[in-house]
């Protein structure tokens, strides 16, 4: 069961000198200078003397209430100030001027709120405090890092050296992603530990892994191992049960592996050149992937060594003229698997061409020159895999006429993000053969060729300008516009609350405000759906220029 971590307290330390001693300090336990920097009594211009204030406040624990001890406090712009929090977690800064401060906090085994919200708008920023008459004391909370640790056994017996890791669904660009967190390894009592984990959802993994040779006693001539576990004891992250960690909290993921033996894949890489050599990898669930242990690149014969489970054959080359080879296979591996044959080839590759429309003769400007990259190109893997393949179209050599070209893509379906690159333009579309690309699938096929990338830009954009607000006051956060056909975009807020999109096609949109952007689906219509009932609906026309005021939205709520 999760259980709240106990954390040790030090002893007061105000403090009133560099940031580098107040860390030596902190981090080493050695005594600090005692007292507080001050600035005094500021003077004026007219030689009179400024009214300065103090700020303070106190550190507490976010999970237990609890006033921290020794925490870094940075007071930074009107003050430049820093001190660690004394024995009831507080601190004070005297003399300071009529102004605006930034207040930072840090210590070992704590998260600060702003390292919580790196995916919110303006990701992590410190806290903003006005200094004059009215000021009152803080109540600034920190966050107890969490902590995933376990044991792995195989047959009863602790495991020594078995790598573990932990993965974490997390949301990028508005799509969901696997992330590999953190690697680590058992120790000789097959104990092993996480730490510095932020809240959230976390899969456990262990294996696999080899022994050296078989198990003294079991009659068996065939060298063993370990198939990757996740936990508690699914073989696929799609089966596994994820810990939930809140601030504080320890978890424990126990894993039980049972030696099994290796089975060898062998066969021959057809195509396989001898210079470059060829990279050949066998991959799993968690994206490790395994040399073979026999290789003749002369011949192309290999063998690999692997316990039972779901794995990728990947050959992966490239040419003197700088062209890729690339070969990949589904296996699934349950007894000896003899004769596979993978064959390199080229990739497919698309190219992708621009079009300029001038609908505004009055913004026609001067002519582009035929090798100006006009647009940004990237295929994103629709497939929630934990190495998910993304694809950036590049300039081939001696370019012209705008010419890009995606190369060597894998089969599977992308999503298209397209933009243009050229100030005062945008896409107005982009199509490979029958697929509309701003809002359908590019897919693409094994030994199939696929049709060019065709863009359309034009120079009639509109522009869209607004503010966001809560309850009546400015407020801060991501704006979010929905086209009713095409991609959608997001834009934080600037000047506290205000914000602009340009170069926009003319037509239907949806507009919300966010406090947070992290998590949020964006790019999959179905998780909208919540967010849309809220949306203001706007009509962009051509060179048009529109404004509007959006009540913000706060997430999960």
């Amino acid at each position: 069961m999760p259980r709240l971590l106990h954390r040790s307290r030090f002893s007061a330390a105000p403090a009133g000198a560099t940031l580098a001693c107040l860390l030596a300090w902190a981090w080493l336990g050695l005594a600090p200078l005692q007292g507080q920097v001050g600035s005094g009594p500021q003077a004026t211009p007219n030689g009179a003397e400024a009214d300065t204030y103090t700020l303070s406040g106190t550190v507490i624990d976010s999970a237990t209430g609890e006033p921290i001890r020794r925490v870094l406090v940075e007071c930074s712009l009107e003050c430049n100030q820093a001190m660690l929090t004394d024995g009831e977690g507080r601190f004070e800064f005297d003399d300071l001027p009529e102004g605006q401060a930034s207040i930072s906090v840090r210590k070992p085994g704590f998260f600060s709120e702003p390292e919580l919200n790196q995916g919110q708008p303006r990701g992590p920023q410190p806290a903003m405090i006005e200094i004059g008459p009215q000021i009152s004391p803080l109540v600034l909370k920190l966050y107890p890092e969490g902590v995933i640790l376990g044991r792995v056994e195989a047959d009863g017996e602790p495991v020594d050296g078995m790598p573990v890791s932990i993965f974490t669904m997390r949301v990028a660009s508005g799509r969901k992603r696997w992330t590999k967190s953190a690697v680590t390894s058992t120790d000789e009592d097959g104990d092993f530990r996480f730490a510095e984990l932020t809240p959230g959802a976390y899969y456990v993994t262990a294996g696999p892994a080899w022994n050296r040779g078989a198990r003294a006693g079991t009659g068996s001539k065939r060298e063993e191992g370990y198939s990757e576990v996740f936990y508690p004891e699914a073989a696929s992250i799609e089966a596994a049960t994820p810990l939930e960690i809140a601030p504080g909290q320890q978890a424990e993921a126990d894993l039980s592996l049972k030696a099994e033996p290796l089975f060898a894949v062998s066969g021959t890489v057809v195509g396989m050149p001898l210079n470059p050599p060829t990279n050949l990898q066998l991959g799993n669930h968690s994206s490790e992937d395994f040399s073979p242990t026999k290789i003749d690149r002369a011949t192309g014969k290999f063998e690999f060594l692997v316990p039972a489970g779901s794995y990728t054959l990947q050959a992966h080359t490239q040419n003197a003229d700088g062209s890729t080879l690339n070969a990949e296979l589904p296996l699934t591996v349950a007894t000896d698997l003899a004769g596979v044959r993978i064959a390199l080839g080229l990739g497919s590759s698309v190219p992708v061409m621009a079009r300029m429309e001038y609908v505004n003769p009055a913004a026609e400007g001067e002519a582009i020159a035929g090798n100006t990259q006009l647009l940004n190109v990237r295929l994103s893997s629709n497939a929630l895999a934990l190495a998910p393949l993304d694809y950036y179209a590049t300039a081939p050599a001696n370019a012209k006429d705008h010419e890009l070209v995606l190369r060597d893509l894998e089969p599977g379906k992308y999503s298209a993000e397209i933009s243009s690159s050229y100030a005062g333009w945008y896409v107005a579309s982009a199509v490979s053969g029958a697929a509309d690309l701003l809002s359908d699938d590019l897919t693409v096929l094994a030994g199939a060729p696929l049709q060019p990338i065709e863009v359309v830009l034009r120079n009639d954009g509109a522009t869209l300008t607004g503010t966001v607000s809560s309850e009546g006051q400015d407020q801060s956060g991501a704006v979010l516009l929905l086209p009713r056909h095409g991609q959608p975009k997001v834009e934080l807020t600037h000047q506290g609350n205000e914000f602009q999109f340009t170069q926009l096609a003319p037509g239907e949109y949806d507009i919300v405000a966010l406090d947070r952007i992290d998590g949020v689906e964006y790019a999959n219509p179905d998780s909208l759906k919540a967010y849309l009932v809220q949306a203001t609906h706007v009509t962009l026309l051509s060179n048009g220029k529109s404004s509007v005021t959006l009540e913000l939205i706060h997430v999960g709520q």
